[in-house]
C-alpha cells in the first residue's frame, strides 16, 4: 500500500508552480510557438523558484513524486514549455540514478547551469513500443560500443549539449549511453518541417544512429536503468495530464461566464456532467500515476502498469483537449484563448510514448 499524501514541500510546489505558470508562464506559450524556441524569461522565471533537479539531481533521485508534480504543473503553462524543462530533466535524472561517478561529476553540474539546459533523451520509437520493445541495438566491439537504430519525437535535435540513448544489446538487456554534442553518426530529420505543436522544442521526427562508436566509458550503469526510464515516461505523461486539467479548468471557467437561454453554460447537464466526468478522471489518473511511481520497477507487471498508465493518460488529454473546444465553440479556435494550441499538442504529445491506435490493446490486457 502506498501513501497519498502529499509532504509540505510537496505541497508547496503544487501550488507555488500552479499558480506561476497560469499567471506568469502562460504568456510565453504564444511567443514560444512564433519564434520555434523557448524564450529566455521563461528560464530566467523558473530560476527562481526552487525546481526538482535544479542541481542535475546531484542531490539524488529519491523524490520521483516532486518531479512529477513539477512537470505536471508547469503544463498549466503550456504543454511544449512544459516538455522543454522535463527534456532536460530526464537526462539529468538518468545521469543521476545511473551514471558513473565521472559521469555524474562531468554533466551533471553542465545540466544545472539552467533550468533549461539543453539535453536530449533518444529513448521513443513510435509505434507503442515499450522499453522492452525497444528496436536500438548495442553491440561490444572490442572497447567499444556500437550503437544503430531508429529514434522519434528527440527534442533539442542537434543543438544539445549531452544525450541519453536507450538501447538493447545482445541479450536483450536495456542499455543506455551518455553522448557528447552531436556526433556525426547520427543524423536528424524532420527539423525544419513546419510544425502542428510543440514549436518551440526543435523536435526531430527522426534520429536515424548509424554505427554509432563510442567508448566504454559512455556506458550508463544497469543498477536502476529500468526504474530511471520508466520515471522519465511517466513524467512525461504527468505534462500531458496537468495540460488536460489546464484546458478543462479553463472551459469550466469560461462556461461559468459564458450566458445562454439565461444562465451560465456549465449550468447544463450536458455540459456539467461532462466535466464532472473529465474531473473524476484527472483525479484518478493522478493516483495511478503517483502510484506506478512509488512501485519497484523489478515487479513482474512493472512496464505494463507504466504503459497502461502512459496509455490511459494519453487518452485523457485527448479526451479533454476536444471537449475543451468543443465546449468553447468558435472561440476554443482562436489563437485568443489556449484551447486551440492545446488540441494540437495533445494530438501529438500523446503520441510520442504510445500510438493512440494500439492503447485499447494495452488498456485491455
Amino acid at each position: 500500500m502506498f501513501d497519498l499524501a502529499l509532504n509540505d514541500s510537496q505541497i508547496s510546489l503544487r501550488d507555488e508552480l500552479q499558480e506561476l505558470a497560469a499567471q506568469t508562464l502562460r504568456p510565453f506559450a504564444a511567443i514560444a510557438e512564433e519564434k520555434g524556441s523557448v524564450p529566455s524569461e521563461f528560464a530566467s522565471a523558473l530560476s527562481r523558484v526552487s525546481m526538482p533537479g535544479s542541481d542535475g539531481f546531484a542531490g539524488g533521485t529519491g523524490d520521483p513524486l516532486s518531479f512529477a508534480i513539477a512537470a505536471e504543473k508547469l503544463a498549466w503553462a503550456d504543454p511544449a514549455l512544459a516538455l522543454g524543462w522535463v527534456t532536460s530533466r530526464q537526462v539529468a535524472w538518468i545521469i543521476a540514478a545511473c551514471g558513473t561517478e565521472d559521469q555524474r561529476e562531468t554533466y551533471l553540474p553542465r545540466l544545472a547551469e539552467s533550468p533549461l539546459a539543453p539535453a536530449s533523451l533518444m529513448l521513443f520509437e513510435g509505434y507503442g513500443r515499450a522499453p522492452s520493445e525497444i528496436e536500438t541495438r548495442a553491440r561490444r566491439d572490442g572497447d567499444e560500443w556500437v550503437v544503430s537504430g531508429e529514434k522519434t519525437a528527440v527534442a533539442f535535435a542537434g543543438e544539445s549539449g549531452v544525450s541519453v540513448i536507450i538501447a538493447r544489446d545482445d541479450t536483450d538487456r536495456l542499455v543506455g549511453f551518455v553522448v557528447e554534442g552531436a556526433p556525426s553518426a547520427v543524423t536528424f530529420e524532420g527539423t525544419d518541417d513546419r510544425r502542428v505543436a510543440l514549436a518551440a522544442l526543435g523536435l526531430a521526427t527522426t534520429a536515424r544512429i548509424d554505427d554509432l562508436r563510442l567508448p566504454a566509458s559512455a556506458e550508463l550503469g544497469r543498477d536502476g536503468l529500468v526504474g530511471a526510464v520508466s520515471v522519465s515516461r511517466l513524467v512525461q505523461a504527468a505534462v500531458s495530464l496537468g495540460s488536460a486539467e489546464a484546458t478543462t479548468r479553463y472551459a469550466a471557467d469560461w462556461g461559468r461566464e459564458r450566458v445562454a437561454f439565461g444562465r451560465p453554460l456549465v449550468g447544463f447537464q450536458g455540459v456539467s456532467f461532462v466535466l464532472a466526468d473529465l474531473f473524476m478522471e484527472i483525479e484518478t489518473l493522478r493516483l495511478a500515476l503517483w502510484e506506478a511511481l512509488t512501485r519497484s520497477p523489478d515487479a513482474e507487471d512493472a512496464e505494463l502498469q507504466v504503459s497502461r498508465c502512459v496509455a490511459q493518460i494519453g487518452k485523457l488529454y485527448r479526451n479533454a483537449a476536444r471537449e475543451g473546444v468543443q465546449l468553447m465553440g468558435v472561440h476554443g479556435v482562436i489563437a485568443d484563448h489556449p484551447a486551440e494550441r492545446v488540441y494540437r499538442s495533445a494530438a501529438v504529445l500523446s503520441a510520442i510514448d504510445f500510438d493512440p491506435l494500439l492503447s485499447p490493446l494495452v488498456l485491455g490486457r
